[in-house]
């Protein structure tokens, strides 16, 4: 796999986005400065896995800027967005980041004007002593246990340092939690499991994945350079979140160190500081201020409860058909357990007849 191919994570052109706003950056017809040869357009890049977050937002750029898809070597283009895991849960968003150093080879292929890296608040990392809510200017200190956030604080610093030698504006958006009409995106905040950890719960944000995208098309269309937290206003307190999603009550509270050994035993994919990592965000807070943004001109259109309902009818959704799916796989196995039983019982009165028969006839030759 080419080194290109390597930094896009299986990059493929999303059927999402109009084909008459797409075209391939080997055609060569691009402007001096990545504008589109043939519309004036300007041209924006989206780099990340294949996710429902990035069609969406190559979706909603495709309206005012020329998509460009990625096939082979790139050429030029305007702006380059990089999306780095944060539409995934705690535990799988690693493995959406891309390697800092191939991406950062990718930019000098494709020599943007302007890199947006659209990242997770929880750089800041989940400690007892946060601030409520984080502002714009916190200190990026990710736990040791969480890989995802450390690669994202990482990735910023690698590319800080290629903007700062090109002379070329970066943009990092720090974003809550996002979420939309997919499942799994509430990790760990919605939790199912009957067996919980001991201690108040935090408090948390949640971010519709189309607030995500008006987000970024606000900072490449007036060109925002610097950090911005990306959040709905205020935040949800574990007591509404419960209420929101009908979380289930636990049945069982363990202390920290229990709770790490019983979720490790649980979860065999899950590291020991991992655990520790998801316990500390739903105890400690990763809560952050959206003003710097919202003074540019940026407003979110769903709070938070909004964000987190889209989510949870799609979890309720896919726990209805795991249901369904057990169901139905175990429907062969309970036919023949009946059949198993029906068996047997027949059998068993076959033996109690045979039984009493010849105790009737050594009775009757007596």
């Amino acid at each position: 796999m080419s080194l290109w191919s390597d930094a896009l994570l299986a990059y493929h052109p999303s059927a999402m986005t109009d084909d008459s706003n797409r075209r391939s950056m080997e055609d060569g017809e691009d402007g001096e400065d990545g504008e589109d040869g043939l519309t004036g357009r300007r041209t924006v890049l989206v780099l990340g896995p294949d996710t429902r977050t990035r069609r969406a937002l190559e979706q909603g750029l495709a309206a005012t800027w020329t998509v460009a898809t990625a096939q082979g070597s790139p050429g030029r283009a305007t702006s380059v967005v990089i999306l780095a895991g944060c539409d995934a849960p705690l535990e799988r968003a690693a493995a959406e980041i891309p390697d800092p150093e191939r991406a950062v080879a990718c930019l000098v292929d494709v020599r943007p004007r302007h890199v947006v890296l659209v990242c997770s608040a929880f750089v800041y990392g989940a400690y007892a002593g946060n601030a409520l809510p984080l502002s714009d200017s916190s200190l990026v200190r990710p736990d040791e246990g969480m890989p995802a956030a450390q690669r994202q604080a990482e990735l910023q610093r690698r590319l800080e340092g290629y903007a700062a030698d090109r002379g070329i504006g970066l943009t990092v958006l720090r974003c809550a939690p996002v979420v939309g009409p997919w499942p799994g995106g509430t990790s760990p905040f919605t939790d199912r499991e009957r067996i919980g950890l001991k201690g108040p719960s935090a408090p948390a944000q949640f971010l519709h994945e189309q607030d995500l995208v008006g987000a970024v098309r606000h900072v490449l269309d007036l060109r925002l350079a610097g950090c911005f937290n990306v959040a709905p206003d205020g935040w949800l307190t574990a007591e509404e979140i419960g209420r929101i999603t009908d979380m289930p009550d636990t049945l069982l509270d363990l202390p920290l160190d229990a709770y790490v050994r019983w979720r490790k035993r649980k979860s065999s994919g899950l590291a020991g500081g991992e655990v520790r990592a998801r316990a500390a965000a739903r105890r400690h807070p990763v809560v952050v201020a959206n003003t710097a943004i919202r003074m540019s001109g940026w407003t979110p259109h769903n709070t938070n409860a909004m964000a987190l309902r889209v989510a949870d009818q799609a979890d309720r959704k896919e726990r209805k058909e795991r249901a369904r799916s057990r169901r139905r796989a175990a429907g062969p196995v309970a036919v023949l357990a009946v059949a198993a039983v029906a068996m047997a019982k027949v059998g068993y009165g076959r033996a109690k007849r045979s039984g009493v028969t010849r105790l009737s006839l050594r009775r009757a030759s007596r």
